[in-house]
């Protein structure tokens, strides 16, 4: 087997290996609210914007927030799908057991900067710290999830240690 992927077998045992995939598919399902919400949203703020822009409207109420252009709803609409990919990214590599930094570091660096821009949205916009956890955490969540994989792949160890 490849670096990448896990024994089922072997030392670990076929229970320890289930035990893990039961693991990585609930440490992957918990950003599954954020990538529906963020896909749909991002979809919908870019769809906005582009018909905005072709009707040649020069700013548009965007529901909740302020009127803004079509090209801030735009950029906005390009950073949740970016949220997006980058948490449908750190999903489907856990699921499918990739280990490598090489396939984590990219997932993190997007991630943590992510996270940056969403902090830095937070400040400037003046949102409550529990708003922000609401919003913000599926990036968040998707950045630790890879920093941890990093570690790990770089120490060459478990987090969990087999049960003897």
């Amino acid at each position: 087997m490849g670096d990448d992927e896990r024994q089922t077998t072997g030392r670990d045992g076929p229970a320890e290996a289930a035990r893990g995939g039961v693991l990585r598919s609930l440490a992957a399902a918990v950003m599954l609210p954020w990538l529906v919400g963020y896909g749909a949203t991002g979809a919908w703020a870019l769809a906005r914007a582009a018909r905005a822009g072709a009707a040649g409207v020069s700013r548009l109420d965007a529901g909740y927030t302020r009127m803004v252009t079509p090209g801030e709803l735009a950029r906005v609409g390009m950073l949740l799908l970016a949220a997006f990919v980058v948490m449908l990214a750190c999903g489907l590599l856990l699921l499918f057991r990739r280990r490598s930094p090489a396939v984590w570091v990219p997932a993190l660096l997007a991630a943590a900067a992510l996270c940056g821009g969403a902090a830095w949205a937070a400040l400037s916009g003046g949102l409550h710290p529990v708003l922000w956890a609401l919003f913000f955490f599926g990036p968040v969540y998707a950045a630790v999830v890879a920093l941890v994989q990093v570690l790990r792949a770089m120490s060459g160890r478990s987090i969990v240690t087999p049960r003897r």
